[in-house]
């Protein structure tokens, strides 16, 4: 069974930003090979990052997600719909890495003298 940080380390790599990553994810999940994917496999390909939100959080997440990247609302997302979108994902992720400084998968702030645990999930 693969270790959390062997898990990571290959979120990491798709997670990476590159086109060439994004092209080679979108590759994978476009299921029938149209160059198009659809809720369903957009839904399935966002599975893969391992986000860890809250089912109900990731739902929206992923809805939201969607019709923002689907550019022509026509219900599916082409390549060039994609790649920006997974840019700004990998950058968020990135960020979140450098601000967790303890890798426990939380950032902590202090305010005020009161330390308060912010949960971003990424």
């Amino acid at each position: 069974m693969a270790s959390a940080r062997d898990m990571e380390a290959c979120v990491d790599g798709v997670l990476e930003g590159s086109i060439k990553s994004a092209q080679t994810l979108f590759a994978r999940y476009d299921m029938n090979l149209d160059m198009r994917l659809n809720q369903q496999d957009y839904y399935d390909l966002m599975l893969e990052l391992n986000l860890a939100l809250p089912y109900q959080d990731y739902q929206r997440f992923v809805d939201s997600t969607f019709c923002y990247a689907d550019c022509d609302s026509d219900g599916l997302l082409t390549i060039d719909d994609f790649i920006p979108l997974y840019k700004s994902i990998a950058a968020v992720r990135r960020g979140f890495k450098r601000q967790d400084h303890h890798s426990n998968g939380q950032i902590d702030r202090y305010w005020g003298g009161c330390r308060c645990r912010v949960l971003l999930a990424c």
